[in-house]
């Protein structure tokens, strides 16, 4: 399914990076630069609130809001197909602001697209180590690793995918994919490993990273993984 962008002008100049306009692509969330527009208005006493719906809480916030213009034109450029522009934009911002996850998981979104997966599973590791409880990456990371053919350790990391709750058709997804490649595995003679069980409970839909705010988001599925 392709991205849905909300942008008010195509041809605007890759220098006016600056733009408050929400974007969406595949795996990632919402441009969260109204955070950057607001930051100068922020006082002593208030920045945790100002902040509590993007910054991850580590590092300098000034650091953050410094990477933000980069982050999201990184998004743009990840859009148009400029993947070698939306590499470098996003490598520039982590090296700003190294804590944010989202940084991470669209790089390797990037890495993806042009088919470097070893790459983009790095990147997917990092970003499942700053947020442990999201189950993007990790569900990312399992397609990596899949379409470098090591398919063990796919599914023992769409068994950890299970284990943060992701949405039911996302589960589901997962759980053939499982199946599927383990009677690959007994085909091959090895050993089939079993899907483990969801822990019980629900996921939080106001989660920053929460597929329902993500509604393009293919992260797997083995018959349209990574198209």
């Amino acid at each position: 399914m392709a991205p849905q962008l909300n942008l008010h002008d195509s041809q605007e100049d890759d220098n006016d990076i600056l733009s408050c306009a929400p974007l969406q692509i595949e795996g990632t969330c919402t441009m969260r630069l109204f955070a950057a527009c607001c930051v100068c208005f922020i006082v002593a006493g208030t920045a945790s609130a100002a902040f509590a719906d993007g910054f991850p809480g580590k590092g300098d916030p000034a650091d953050w809001e410094d990477a933000l213009p980069y982050y999201n034109r990184a998004n743009r450029y990840l859009n148009q197909g400029r993947y070698d522009d939306a590499i470098e934009d996003y490598k520039v911002a982590i090296g700003k602001y190294k804590y944010d996850a989202d940084f991470y998981t669209n790089l390797g979104v990037a890495y993806r697209k042009q088919e470097d997966y070893g790459s983009a599973a790095e990147c997917y590791k990092r970003a499942s180590e700053l947020n442990p409880k999201d189950w993007v990456p990790v569900s990312d990371l399992a397609n990596a690793y899949l379409k470098q053919n090591k398919l063990p350790e796919t599914v023992a990391t769409f068994q950890r995918t299970l284990k943060l709750n992701p949405p039911a058709a996302e589960k589901a997804h997962i759980l053939q994919d499982i199946k599927d490649i383990n009677k690959i595995l007994r085909m091959q003679g090895g050993a089939p490993q079993t899907a483990t069980k969801p822990a019980a409970g629900k996921t939080d839909p106001n989660r920053r990273g929460d597929a329902m705010h993500r509604p393009d988001l293919k992260s797997s599925g083995w018959d349209y993984v990574y198209k």
